[in-house]
């Protein structure tokens, strides 16, 4: 429980301007500033085949699970 905090060099003890000062203050900080996000159009990723695929989605066979 806050019931006194210090804003701008001042003491704020009243419950509602405590809470709004909590408010304000996160808003503040947590708040996403907008900005240019780094895209990945043109970057090459490595990728498997169909066929490697179907290897690593294929069931276990019964020798695989013994050994």
């Amino acid at each position: 429980m806050i019931k006194v905090l210090k804003v701008d060099g001042g003491w704020v003890e009243k419950t509602l301007k405590v809470k709004r000062e909590v408010v304000v203050y996160f808003r503040r900080h947590v708040a996403s500033d907008t900005w240019e996000r780094p895209k990945l159009d043109g970057v090459p990723f490595k990728r498997i085949s169909s066929t490697e695929n179907s290897v690593l989605t294929a069931p276990f066979s019964l020798l695989e699970i013994e050994l």
